[in-house]
């Protein structure tokens, strides 16, 4: 029932007594309503009696009161960070009327560096969303049956089953490949509203520490759109840890007296009373200054759960409501046939619900609350201490340049009020003593020099926590060492680190959020034109189960400078190993590094070898043929004369073998007498 909802749903307020849909239909129309007529209505109000209608209305509008005091103390804090970074200061009446009020821009500095760093981080390009293929990419395969036998056809030639290719390799990655070029044209040419509005949101996020974007389909533009939210127009009860379990999401917008006309006459807003004109309900608040001059009208859009089929389970619906009256003018579901899941009983068991808003921390609420915390909280305390200190340097260097003092009433002088030029000296009657006697000059002390040193701490202490020093804003020695720029550099991007991770996970659930939406509301033929091919959309590309979407922003990833500074270190390495590095490559980075548009057109190609004379080298190559060809031939006869000797030892060494004594005496006898021949010897 819907008590019970509203008892669940209203943290502090009390559950009406009686049930406001009791009387949903007329009361000759006895029919039960159905989710299906639920959801197929297109304004849900035109089907309540105004009893009804008042009831939610007035539910609704005690739910936003509700959310706004559990998040008061917020607001004031952020309406004070707002104030500091806008540098707004109204005029002093202390110490004097027209003090020194100056505002320094500590929180302001803070907040656009960090817009200078987040964005090309977060918009790197064209490329703004990757996919991630899960599962194994290398194609599905089965055992193609023979129609006869029943069994696994079989190659005659290998005697392997025969398989058939379901999904070619690669698939999955192709797919991605096309997913990710569509989802890139959509953010960055087709919703020509989110690169700006990120830009925006990213200089509002250091300041509150949250906000937020919404991403629907709009069916009057046929495509996804998109809109950031500041967060004091969304409204969100503190104690809730996420949108899942709040029990409301409210939106704050305003709309002109000629635009809520123009909704009612076209049926997109529900209003009867033929008795009252409604801009007599709807009036704008005319003691509200507008910007433009013209007073527009606040209506609230409230994401909620209201048991409007009576079954016991409320079901999502978005309520659009005036703020002040809390006059309901439309009601509409916020769900499918498809997000319902039914019992085996036949009642309802679960609603899903896609959530239209990704919420964006700076920090989040060490409290535990639902909001976040950034500079303004972080940075306020100190800013004001500096604001402070400055403004009573500046009234004490006031006081010490305008002189004051006493006049004696003995010392008259004529005229009114009297005009000094440069070197001029005026007449004037003193009744006792001279004139420097009636005379007497304060003398005050200039502007302490304690305080100046207080103010550089404060300041420096301020710089700390935003992350906001020289080197980070491009002021340095020239002359630093690379590894000492890196160090300093790192040192002063790690907290920048992990405000860019929350950054990249609410970015990556935004990106899944359009692909929901792509998912159940593709156009396709947008789709085939972008893609040049008509062969591109048999199967669905936009399939939760196999892709997976991640941006393209590096989680880890630190300025610019700290990229130079890396690989300005890395050069000055490899001039000592000039043989371990590849400079050329280091240069390349470099260039890349500082965002050079295709740098290797800076890079010389490296030196070619001169090319030798053909004629020379073809007479070196004969030499050289000459030569080795005479060594092989001279190498030849010493191998045959070796094998020659080889062969005379073998003969004689079985010759040796077989001779008798004799035989021995008389080859001794034989070789003597030879060799007496050859030396001319006579024999003995």
């Amino acid at each position: 029932m819907i008590e019970d909802y509203l008892e669940e749903a209203n943290l502090d307020g009390d559950v009406p007594a009686a049930d406001p849909l009791a009387d949903i239909m007329e009361p000759e129309d006895e029919a039960p309503v159905t989710i299906d007529m639920l959801i197929s209505a297109p304004n849900i109000a035109e089907m309540l009696d105004e009893s009804a209608l008042n009831e939610i209305g007035d539910d609704c509008k005690s739910g936003l009161e509700i959310d706004e005091d559990s998040r008061a103390e917020w607001m004031e804090k952020h309406e004070a960070a707002m104030e500091l970074a806008l540098q707004l200061a109204e005029q002093k009446t202390y110490p004097w009327e027209g003090a020194s009020n100056m505002v320094f821009p500590l929180i302001t500095v803070g907040a656009l560096q960090f817009n200078a760093r987040a964005l090309p981080a977060i918009i790197p390009g064209n490329n703004i969303v990757k996919v991630r293929v899960n599962g194994d990419d290398s194609g599905q395969y089965e055992v193609q049956m023979d129609p006869q036998t029943g069994q696994p056809a079989a190659d005659p030639q290998t005697g392997q089953p025969v398989q058939r290719e379901i999904v070619a390799p690669g698939a999955k990655a192709a797919k991605a490949a096309r997913v990710a070029t569509h989802m890139n044209w959509q953010l960055l040419d087709q919703m020509e509203e989110w690169e700006g509005d990120t830009d925006t949101l990213l200089l509002y996020l250091p300041i509150a520490g949250c906000a937020f974007r919404r991403m629907w389909y709009d069916p009057a533009k046929n495509r996804p759109a998109s809109r950031w939210i500041p967060a004091t127009n969304l409204v969100v009860n503190m104690k809730a840890r996420s949108f899942d379990d709040a029990p409301r999401v409210s939106e704050k917008f305003s709309v002109y007296p000629y635009q809520i006309v123009e909704k009612i006459r076209t049926q997109e807003w529900y209003y009867e009373d033929e008795g009252k004109d409604p801009l007599d309900i709807f009036a704008p608040d005319e003691d509200e200054d507008s910007d433009d001059g013209q007073p527009s009208v606040v209506f609230v859009e409230q994401q909620c759960r209201i048991d409007l089929d009576d079954d016991g389970y409320p079901e999502p619906y978005t309520v659009i409501f005036h703020e002040e009256s809390g006059q309901v003018v439309k009601i509409q579901a916020r769900y499918g046939e498809a997000d319902v899941e039914m019992t085996e009983m036949g009642q309802v068991a679960r609603i899903k619900t896609l959530h239209e808003y990704t919420k964006y921390d700076f920090i989040p609420n060490p409290d535990n609350g639902f909001y976040g915390i950034g500079f303004g909280w972080l940075l306020g305390p100190i800013n004001e201490q500096v604001n402070t200190t400055i403004n009573q340097l500046n009234d004490a260097a006031h006081l010490q340049n305008m002189p004051m003092g006493f006049i004696s009433r003995g010392l008259r002088i004529q005229g009114g009020n009297l005009r000094f030029e440069p070197g001029e000296f005026k007449q004037a009657d003193s009744a006792g003593g001279n004139l420097k006697e009636n005379l007497y000059q304060l003398r005050l002390e200039p502007p302490s020099q304690v305080l100046f040193q207080l103010l550089g701490l404060m300041i420096n202490a301020g710089q700390d926590i935003s992350s906001v020093k020289d080197i980070m804003m491009g002021d340095t020695n020239k002359n630093i060492a690379p590894t000492t720029a890196l160090t300093l550099v790192e040192q002063g991007t790690t907290q920048f680190n992990s405000i860019f991770k929350r950054v990249h996970r609410s970015l990556k659930r935004e990106l899944k959020l359009l692909f929901a939406i792509n998912s159940r509301t593709l156009d396709e033929r947008t789709y085939t034109s972008l893609l040049d091919s008509q062969e591109e959309i048999k199967a669905p590309d936009y399939d939760e189960e196999s892709l997976d979407i991640s941006p393209v922003t590096d989680a880890n990833m630190a300025a610019r400078a700290l990229r130079q500074a890396k690989t300005q270190a890395l050069m000055q390495i490899a001039q000592q190993f000039p043989d371990r590095l590849n400079r050329d490559m280091i240069l390349a980075d470099l260039l890349e590094a500082a965002e050079i548009e295709n740098p290797q057109k800076y890079i010389n190609p490296p030196p070619q070898a001169p090319q030798p004379n053909f004629d020379e080298q073809a007479k070196l190559t004969r030499a050289e043929a000459d030569k080795m060809r005479a060594e092989t031939d001279s190498q030849s006869k010493e191998v045959a004369a070796i094998r020659d000797l080889m062969e005379a030892m073998k003969l004689k060494a079985e010759a040796e073998t077989t001779m008798t004594q004799a035989d021995i005496e008389g080859y001794i006898a034989t070789m003597k007498n030879i060799t007496g021949d050859l030396t001319n010897e006579p024999n003995i």
